[in-house]
């Protein structure tokens, strides 16, 4: 494969590399494949998909919604019971024991860090858990601490 071809392949949609070198859409497909290029690694096919998201975007926002228009999806929902599905609750990753103990050793972006969480997901379960802040444990340091803290 060329050079210019083959950056092209790697950088470029499809639809530019079929226009400009005259090829099928079944030869680009193997190009791409055999260069292991996909829609993700991709800066010509990510910038198609960006703006086509955006242009979508800016339709619906300037689309005026009638109230049918509204009903329809909560009637359709309704009909074909979807909320039998919804889960209460939770879903996302649970604390470890060993992710807890680092609750107020640690500041809460360290802890984030650590943990893949937010700083503001350890606030709020240091918080939940009545666990002072790294930085209250050692202004008091000098001072006896309970055994729950």
């Amino acid at each position: 494969m060329g050079g210019a071809l083959e950056e092209a392949v790697r950088r470029e949609t499809a639809a530019a590399v079929r226009f400009w070198w005259r090829l099928s859409a079944s030869t680009v497909w193997k190009m791409r494949k055999a260069l292991d290029v996909t829609r993700t690694n991709n800066e010509g096919t990510q910038r198609l998909v960006r703006h086509a998201a955006i242009r979508g975007a800016e339709a619906i926002k300037d689309h005026e919604w009638t109230e049918e228009e509204r009903a329809a999806p909560r009637r359709l929902n309704a009909e074909l019971d979807l909320g039998r599905n919804l889960r209460p609750g939770y879903h996302g990753p649970r604390w470890t024991r060993a992710a807890l103990s680092l609750l107020g050793r640690l500041p809460d972006e360290e802890v984030a860090a650590r943990t893949g969480r937010t700083a503001n997901g350890v606030r709020v379960m240091r918080t939940r858990l009545g666990i002072p802040t790294a930085r209250d444990r050692r202004r008091r340091a000098g001072q006896v601490q309970s055994p729950a803290s």
